[in-house]
């Protein structure tokens, strides 16, 4: 089969998070996923290297809509990392060095994070490029989330590969309960 493809992605899990503007110890999210964030989870079903930059181009020319079935809750992690003191009884008490040898203060860290959302994604293309992806989708070579690596589908995320967006929309309907008119969309 030649010519145009639609393939239907159903985003479903505890937790997403499809970042923007993330500077050291701030990782913001999107309320909504990213076609970078999409682009990532088939490059990793795919066992894609961040440097094959001619099958990186194929994906990102694949055009894609996303559709609010369940708008998430803004949930905030926040924690910190190191400012442990050294185990060695000859320094008891004393902060461990961060890696950097500044001072022992610990790194607090705050990531964003949507609890709780649903969201249908459909990519449409080149139909033997979208094959190729529903293929690994259903057998990944590596692993795949939504987002970040603590975000993992609660759902089978390939929901299939179909010739029209129309059939597309069918499903997502019957996936969702909704009707594709009451689906908010993004492109």
């Amino acid at each position: 089969m030649a010519g145009e493809g639609y393939l239907l992605l159903y985003l479903d899990s505890p937790f997403q998070s499809w970042g923007y503007s993330s500077k050291f110890d701030r990782r913001s999210t999107y309320g909504f996923p990213t076609k970078s964030g999409i682009i990532g989870l088939i490059s990793a079903a795919m066992g894609t290297p961040k440097n094959n930059r001619e099958k990186l181009e194929k994906l990102c020319r694949l055009k894609m809509n996303a559709y609010v079935l369940k708008s998430g809750i803004l949930s905030v992690d926040y924690h910190t990392v190191g400012a442990g003191y050294d185990s060695d009884p000859d320094k008891k008490l004393k902060m461990v060095p961060k890696a950097n040898q500044n001072t022992p203060d610990p790194v607090q860290t705050w990531k964003e994070y949507l609890a709780d959302a649903k969201y249908g994604v459909i990519l449409y293309g080149e139909f033997e490029l979208l094959s190729q992806c529903a293929q690994k989708l259903n057998d990944p070579i590596w692993g795949i989330w939504l987002g970040r690596k603590c975000c993992i589908p609660a759902s089978p995320v390939f929901q299939g590969l179909f010739d029209s967006e129309t059939e597309s929309l069918a499903k997502l309907k019957e996936l969702s309960g909704k009707e594709p008119s009451a689906m908010r969309k993004l492109v």
